[in-house]
This record gives structure tokens, sequence and C-alpha cells, in this order.
């Protein structure tokens, strides 16, 4: 669990530090005072999206999955969040309050052919414009448009 190290005023100072699983991947929301932490679970088998408030220095949503997200990144204007498997499936979706619901209920967009020979994604970035993002592993490069995920 994180703790509040420094005051308000002190911005040379982490706000946050500590957890208390190993963290795969982090990725911070350009607008919202949020944090998406990819974490092993404590029992090793499987993984946990924790999405963190860090004004208030707690979990607001969390959940755990059969398999590791390897990455998470939101999109530069906060409107989307992708979401790396260790398997190489890709889900983009939408954000907002109940985004790790969505991936149970069908109500994502669904990279899995494209990157299945390409297991364990280890950087999602986003071009400024919000129209693209690039994922990688250690021997490939894959480029996708938002709008249709060609």
């Amino acid at each position: 669990m994180f703790t509040n190290i420094a005051s308000d005023t002190d911005v040379k100072q982490p706000i946050l530090n500590g957890l208390e699983k190993e963290v795969v991947y982090m990725s911070v929301h350009p607008n919202l005072p949020e944090l998406a932490i990819t974490c092993k679970s404590r029992d090793q088998r499987g993984g946990k999206i924790e999405l963190w408030d860090y004004e208030r220095c707690e979990i607001k949503k969390d959940k755990n999955f059969p398999h590791e997200a390897s990455a998470i990144e939101y999109s530069p204007d906060g409107q989307h969040i992708v979401i790396a498997w260790e398997d190489g499936t890709l889900h983009s979706l939408p954000y907002n309050d109940d985004v790790l619901s969505k991936l149970d209920d069908g109500q994502r967009n669904v990279f899995e052919d494209k990157l299945i020979e390409h297991p364990r994604i280890r950087k999602i970035k986003f071009s400024p414009d919000n129209k693209f993002f690039a994922v990688c592993n250690n021997t490939s490069l894959c480029l996708f448009a938002m709008k249709d995920g060609s």
C-alpha cells in the first residue's frame, strides 16, 4: 500500500512510496490523479490491475485476471486505455471509471489476431494526437490506428 510521505507543497519529494506486490508496468493518467498499475498476483498465478487515486492514497478499482497484464497505457487525452497481456493479446478501451469491468463484458476493441505471434508486449506508446499507438516486445514493433485497429 502507498503511504503519503510528503506535503502538497513539497514538489521535490515523492508523494507516494511503497507497494506490496511486484509491479510489472505503470501509467499515469494525463488529466486525473490516477495511476494504473499492473501487478503479479500474490500467488504468482495470473495478474492484477489496480487504478490508484494518488491524491487520496487509495485504490479506486482493482481486478484479478487469469493472465498477467504486461503493459498498460493511457492515451494523451485520457480518453482511452490500452492493456497488453503476457500472451500477446491487446485490448483498447474507452476510459471511464468502470473500465476494468469492460474487460469481462465484451465492450472492447481486441487486437488478438495481430499480435499472437509476438507475446509479452514490453511497452505501449501513443502518438501525441491520439490517432495511433505502438507496441513492442524484445524483437518486434507494431503500430495501430485507434479508429479501426489496423
